[in-house]
């Protein structure tokens, strides 16, 4: 019962802290994990040689108290994993209402204010898909600033919605190729007339998020002028993803209904 008890104890303390705070608890105990190991490898190499020479040294013991810490870090590791929850898990996506009631007036508003924040003028992709996809892009010295828009004319098919990603990509890194020795921030727009499945995919389901690859997937449905703020799947990631989310958000400012935050 006491040790019931206490693991109920430990998941209300770690339910009370905020994103932000889980993301810093699981990041410092990787850290130092890591830490242990580059200490602790080279002194299980040190006592080795100190064994073949028959000699006895104080490395032996602090290999293994170096070791025990690995052990336990690497336990807390997994239990911190196991049981955090973060708040986005649990949200399906942020929706917010928009005056904008096309296309045309959501991507105009949109163009100016990516002007004012000194990206350059749209590239358009092509493709075989019968959507429309341009990019806007923004470089500084260890950064990529990226961000894509779909436009689909009629319904968006699942054949747009599993290759979009990817096509666009290749074709960006093609044409900026030292965009992949950066960190990239990639925003993805994908505006609809209305909603449908596919649509819910992409808002519901969330974005991978990788070391120096972040993302953030923005849906816009026009038959009820909404935009969808899709949720991260890896919220180790969340600050990251925050940033983004934060970012769109200003960019959208202009055009957003402010009592649908």
């Amino acid at each position: 019962m006491i040790k019931i008890e206490k693991e109920c104890n430990m998941r209300k303390k770690l339910e009370k802290l905020n994103d932000d705070q889980k993301e810093v608890l699981l990041k410092i105990n990787v850290s130092i994990m890591i830490i242990l190991m580059i200490v602790v490898l080279p002194l299980l190499a040190l006592n080795d040689i100190e064994k073949i020479r028959n000699s006895y040294s104080f490395i032996e013991p602090c290999a293994f108290i170096g070791f025990m810490l690995c052990a336990i870090t690497a336990l807390i590791f997994i239990y911190l994993i196991t049981h955090i929850e973060f708040t986005e898990n649990r949200r399906v996506s942020k929706k917010i209402d928009i005056v904008s009631k096309s296309y045309i007036e959501f991507e105009t508003n949109l163009r100016r204010t990516l002007e004012q924040e000194k990206y350059e003028r749209e590239h358009l992709i092509p493709n075989n898909w019968g959507c429309t996809i341009k990019y806007f892009i923004r470089e500084s010295n260890s950064t990529f600033d990226i961000l894509l828009i779909v436009h689909v004319n009629d319904i968006l098919t699942e054949e747009i919605r599993e290759n979009y990603m990817e096509h666009s990509y290749n074709y960006i890194k093609e044409e900026y190729p030292k965009m992949e020795k950066k960190a990239i921030n990639f925003v993805h727009i994908i505006c609809v007339p209305k909603t449908s499945n596919e649509m819910r995919k992409i808002s519901e389901q969330g974005i991978e998020q990788a070391t120096k690859r972040y993302q953030l997937a923005v849906t816009v449905s026009f038959s009820n002028s909404k935009v969808y703020i899709a949720p991260a799947k890896n919220y180790i990631w969340s600050t990251k993803y925050n940033i983004l989310k934060n970012r769109i958000l200003k960019y959208l400012d202009n055009q957003i209904i402010k009592d649908s935050e």
